[in-house]
């Protein structure tokens, strides 16, 4: 009974510490408030009305107007990988500057240089 006491608490232990501790604040539905592209700001209308969602299984979905992008995110540090089910579509990272229960910030590098985002929690599930 021990032993299997000690497996289990040993087992519990290593899921705890393989948890980022961003990953719940992460969950829920962020509404793109804005994009600094080189000191060029566009705001959340100019950009197509963008959300994006993290589920607690370890998806995202990218809604911009009609369309939208799904795929698999993962956090190491300081950084959110997200992998998208596009095939050849290059994998982006995502650098977090501030995220709490309201806001996440962000920037990424993409072929124009770097991106900073600012985003809005709107709900912790499915967009309203």
């Amino acid at each position: 009974m021990k032993k299997l006491f000690v497996i289990l608490f040993i087992g519990a232990m290593f899921l705890m510490a393989s948890t980022s501790p961003f990953k719940k604040k992460l969950i829920g539905v962020w509404k793109i408030q804005s994009v600094d592209i080189k000191g060029t700001k566009m705001l959340h209308e100019q950009l197509g009305l963008p959300f994006i969602e993290f589920n607690e299984e370890g998806g995202f979905m990218i809604k911009v107007s009609a369309s939208g992008e799904k795929g698999r995110y993962s956090i190491k540090g300081n950084s959110v990988t997200l992998k998208f089910l596009v095939p050849k579509k290059p994998v982006q990272h995502l650098n977090i500057i501030k995220l709490d229960a309201k806001e996440f910030d962000y920037n990424t590098t993409d072929s124009t240089g770097t991106v900073n985002v600012k985003c809005y929690k709107v709900s912790e599930g499915e967009k309203d």
